[in-house]
């Protein structure tokens, strides 16, 4: 018997065909029969006949023939149908499917038509403005599977509460993209974090400059842009943003935020027209979210931090301690600091120790704003919440706390089943804090409506190290003292995929735009691809 490339099953010496070897791809982290995906696109297709490509290895390209086959409609069918890693990139009709001259579907012909299609998009001459928001505005009502007829989208609507996914970013990122016929930096970032119009104005910025535009800026576009703020919409639009999981009652501020690892958390809130030019002189040392929308690269700040000077650069860098703050007992979290942008010389640090207290120390006087007596050790470092108010930490007798930036007061307690010594992080895409407890679990924390939105088992040991967010692919990445490594969806709370290391993790995980990196206590540091393949070990020492 030769390999045929066939995957068969077999019952009762009969073997049953279950499909090709090249039929398999890989795909955001998940294995996928291509041809399976076919068979259910034709089921839903009466009348007409399906093929689909895995073109250069990179977009799904479902044709449907002839073209009176609705699009709309057989791609909301494939999204109840099919898991969301399974759904085509696009939906392609077509009049006739070709074939080769042994009657199967000619696939190099498939790729040449969709190469066709693709250049057929782009054109020379530039989007006036209102092009470009009605393109928009089409592209989100496609993508996020809206109702049809829907005839206009609020202004204000967000993409992940309007049911938007990783893989809907990704589609979203690359047909603006092509809509616009250039890169757009940032866009991920935008498109995670601001409603349809700010996102309309990012793009219109980055990639028209406004000497360029084909209409002035007093367009129709426009206009729509700035109705008043009082102005009921009319009855033809839809709503997306009907449920926001995580509404706050209390008022946003936009801070920057530097907690452990030099993770650095920039959230503008409602002050954003205050500190816009000022976030446009600075840009260049926030880098764009590349790699993830709360992390920045390590970076040496030049100059004053705010209003103290807290030492002058010379040639030679020196350092000297200018103020202490006693804890009571051994510190072992590390320090999270706040700037306020509105106030920078309010800037406060955040620090928990081992005698059960937590402390807001003021980042230029050194003095204690309040301090905090919990009911365990704290070994936690501390995270901001995304609007900025509140301060959230784990803690030996397994809960979470999260407390009043402004004076300490507790203002919700979550109880996991054992010891806290993780790290939260936040999502400042969605607010959600997550958090590893000893007691297996990964968390999932909504601090606003007071709840766990979901909880996860590790299924491999407690969770000492600290999760890492994110964003493209956008995963949770937890180590577990069982040696595992654990991507997690961060919205569903379902692992996308494990490895084993062999030994326990203490190491928090990081990223950067390709790879995921972990050390393990068997001395090696772990590189994965965000699809869960090695790529490397790095032998740091032999224990």
């Amino acid at each position: 018997m030769r390999a045929t490339g066939d995957f068969v099953k077999v019952k009762k010496a009969e073997m049953f065909f279950l499909g090709r070897k090249d039929n398999q791809i890989k795909r955001h982290g998940k294995r996928l029969n291509t041809e399976h995906v076919q068979q259910v696109a034709e089921s839903l297709c009466t009348g007409g006949t399906c093929a689909l490509i895995w073109y250069q290895e990179e977009k799904l390209i479902l044709f449907v023939a002839p073209k009176a086959v609705s699009k709309g409609h057989l791609l909301k069918k494939l999204q109840e149908c099919l898991p969301s890693y399974a759904i085509p990139d696009e939906v392609l009709p077509i009049d006739t499917l070709p074939f080769t001259s042994h009657g199967k579907i000619d696939v190099s012909q498939l790729n040449q038509i969709y190469s066709s299609h693709l250049n057929s998009q782009k054109s020379d001459s530039k989007l006036s403005e209102q092009e470009l928001w009605e393109g928009l505005q089409s592209l989100w009502q496609s993508i996020l599977n809206l109702p049809d007829g829907s005839s206009c989208i609020l202004e204000e609507s967000q993409f992940l509460p309007s049911g938007g996914d990783s893989l809907k970013l990704l589609q979203l990122h690359d047909e603006i993209e092509r809509m616009v016929g250039r890169p757009v930096p940032g866009l991920v970032e935008i498109i995670l974090n601001h409603s349809i119009r700010e996102i309309y104005k990012h793009v219109l910025k980055s990639a028209f400059p406004r000497d360029n535009l084909a209409i002035s800026s007093h367009s129709v576009v426009k206009r729509k842009l700035s109705d008043p703020p009082g102005e009921e919409p009319n009855n033809k639009c839809v709503e997306l943003s009907p449920e926001n999981p995580l509404k706050t009652d209390v008022a946003t501020i936009g801070f920057i935020a530097i907690s452990r690892g030099n993770h650095l958390v920039s959230l503008e809130g409602a002050l954003k027209s205050q500190i816009e030019a000022e976030q446009a002189e600075k840009s260049e040392v926030l880098p764009n979210s590349d790699t993830n929308v709360n992390i920045a690269e390590d970076y040496s700040a030049e100059g004053n931090l705010g209003e103290g000077n807290l030492g002058e650069i010379t040639q030679k860098l020196t350092l000297r301690v200018r103020w202490t703050s006693d804890l009571g007992k051994c510190v072992d979290a590390s320090p999270l600091v706040v700037i306020p942008l509105p106030d920078k010389s309010s800037a406060l640090v955040y620090i928990g120790s081992h005698s059960h207290t937590i402390q807001a120390i003021g980042l230029y006087s050194g003095k204690v704003k309040w301090t905090r007596r919990l009911a365990d050790r704290i070994e936690s470092s501390a995270c901001v919440s995304k609007c900025g108010n509140f301060i959230v930490v784990g803690c030996y007798n397994g809960m979470v706390y999260v407390l009043q930036n402004s004076n300490g007061d507790v203002h919700w307690a979550f109880p996991t089943e054992d010891a806290v010594k993780s790290s939260p992080a936040l999502d400042p895409s969605t607010g959600l804090v997550f958090i590893g407890s000893h007691d297996q679990h990964i968390y999932a924390l909504d601090i606003y409506k007071k709840e766990c939105v979901w909880r996860l088992h590790s299924q491999s040991g407690g969770i000492f190290s600290s999760p890492h967010l994110h964003l493209l692919p956008h995963h949770l990445y937890v180590g577990t003292l069982g040696g595992q490594l654990l991507a997690v969806n961060p919205v569903m709370g379902k692992t996308v995929w494990r490895t084993i290391c062999g030994k326990p993790i203490f190491s928090s995980p990081h990223c950067d735009k390709d790879y995921v990196y972990v050390g393990c206590v068997d001395g090696n540091l772990y590189c994965f691809s965000h699809f869960g393949d090695q790529v490397n070990i790095i032998v740091l020492f032999n224990s």
